[in-house]
């Protein structure tokens, strides 16, 4: 039993608080709805990290070997290269 200003008469408790009100399936189907939603984004976003970190590790394995393979060239074959006479037919564009 309950008594507050203004009331005549000590009431329930329940008359004054009202009907207690539980989620209903709606509600409760909106709330599994959205952890589903949210659940699904963070899979597709690990995911898409993954495949991120999966092509730029390729990728530096690639600019590895491309490095490499440049730095297998002797200098000396480019120097020997560079020392070549070049020859200029007489029938070119530009003179």
């Amino acid at each position: 039993m309950v008594w507050r200003e203004g009331m005549a008469v000590w009431v329930p408790l329940d008359s004054v608080l009202g009907p207690q009100t539980t989620p209903t399936a709606a509600r409760r189907r909106e709330s599994r709805r959205l952890v589903w939603a949210i659940t699904a984004a963070a899979v597709l976003k690990v995911a898409a990290v993954a495949t991120l970190g999966f092509f730029a590790v390729k990728f530096v394995q690639r600019v590895r070997q491309v490095v490499q393979a440049s730095g297998e060239n002797d200098p000396a074959d480019a120097t020997e290269a560079a020392g070549k006479e070049i020859t200029v037919s007489t029938n070119s564009l530009t003179e």
